[in-house]
């Protein structure tokens, strides 16, 4: 456990191979965290407010209000997803694509990162694609599936990406992606 009552100044919490209680990381000061949260529908996200960074898996029950309340945080810039090795029973990954589509905030992200399994394939939300992106740096997409026949015609990859640097995609398509994709 890291309690914020034991650990006051904790700003970055680094924790793999072990599930971390959602109650031991509600703190006003922690900017970054990477790890396995249990108990996710205790997460209070005002005490949140400086979280910047979060590469999170959360597992048991999560609620369906969670990719609503992460959109409140008004610091978050780094978001990344990705899914553990072997089975995910219990395991609910951090949907950065889905949190994009309705992330009130997501025009603030430098750093997205969105991994899923080579073997479940997911389409990219067409909310998410629509996105503005500005503050974006890095966009790594791994693991995914655009079908072009289901999109409209003029959709494009993401928008306003004046700051990229750096995307790495991996995806499959169900047919030939237009040019107005990549504009």
């Amino acid at each position: 456990p890291l309690p914020a009552a034991v650990f006051p100044a904790l700003r970055h919490v680094h924790v793999r191979d072990r599930v971390v209680d959602a109650t031991d990381i509600m703190s006003l000061e922690l900017e970054t965290f990477i790890g396995d949260i249990a108990s996710a529908h205790v997460l209070d996200f005002k005490k949140l407010s400086s979280l910047r960074h979060l590469e999170a898996i959360f597992v048991g029950a999560v609620p369906l209000a969670m990719q609503t309340q992460l959109a409140q945080l008004p610091n978050l810039r780094t978001v990344h997803c990705v899914l553990p090795d072997g089975p995910l029973d219990d395991f609910v990954p951090f949907d950065v694509l889905e949190y994009m589509c309705g992330g009130a905030n997501a025009g603030n992200l430098t750093d997205i990162d969105w991994e899923m399994s080579e073997t479940d394939l997911r389409d990219i939300p067409v909310g998410a694609l629509q996105r503005a992106l500005p503050h974006a740096k890095r966009i790594r997409v791994s693991g995914a599936h655009y079908d072009p026949a289901v999109a409209p015609p003029d959709l494009s990859l993401f928008r306003e990406l004046h700051a990229l640097r750096n995307l790495q995609i991996n995806l499959t398509s169900a047919g030939v992606i237009p040019p107005a994709f990549w504009r």
